[in-house]
């Protein structure tokens, strides 16, 4: 993710971001409220990591 977003190679930041979806309907995670924030919550975390130096996909992509 990091990578990809400081590429900005939008295609492959799409296409973690589904596989995190399709991982979710794989385990069950509905579609009601706790899943949707569920969903939401597994999907912030992915954007929020972050590399050893503090880098997140934010600032990689900003840069």
């Amino acid at each position: 993710m990091l990578e990809a977003a400081f590429d900005g190679d939008v295609g492959v930041i799409k296409q973690i971001l589904k596989e995190v979806s399709d991982i979710d309907d794989k385990n069950g995670l509905g579609n009601d409220v706790i899943g949707r924030s569920l969903r939401t919550k597994h999907i912030m975390a992915l954007v929020e990591c972050e590399d050893p130096n503090g880098n997140s996909a934010l600032s990689e992509a900003a840069s």
